[in-house]
């Protein structure tokens, strides 16, 4: 299994773990990040960062919700699917004027980590 693969099957069983998607995107990759444990995660890049309370996570729109022992339940997958169909959608449009081939590699690596994640979410 390639690094790809094995991100996006961690991402997947840090959502079922009860990890939430964050909005903002990671500051390095441009990648998607995951709240989880108060620690931001890029599913992409893996890099780490403890959460600050300003960060906004998407808790209503996603279905996400606290349980009794108090972690993190996600009750939708649909809407985190679609935040990263938006994301790809996106990506390709910034494709479309980047001359750079290191930078459109990378971001053709990110949109197949974005699929990667939806096929799994739509397995769950």
């Amino acid at each position: 299994m390639n690094n790809y693969s094995n991100s996006i099957k961690n991402g997947a069983e840090l959502l079922l773990k009860g990890a939430s998607l964050l909005k903002e995107p990671c500051e390095i990759c441009n990648g998607v990040q995951l709240d989880y444990k108060n620690m931001m995660i890029c599913v992409n890049c893996k890099k780490e960062t403890e959460k600050s309370g300003s960060e906004t996570k998407l808790r209503t729109e996603t279905g996400i919700e606290n349980d009794k022992e108090g972690s993190l339940e996600i009750k939708n997958f649909q809407y985190c699917i679609e935040l990263l169909q938006s994301k790809i959608i996106n990506s390709i449009e910034k494709l479309k004027v980047e001359d750079d081939y290191y930078i459109q590699k990378n971001k053709l690596d990110l949109i197949e980590s974005y699929i990667r994640v939806i096929k799994e979410l739509t397995t769950l």
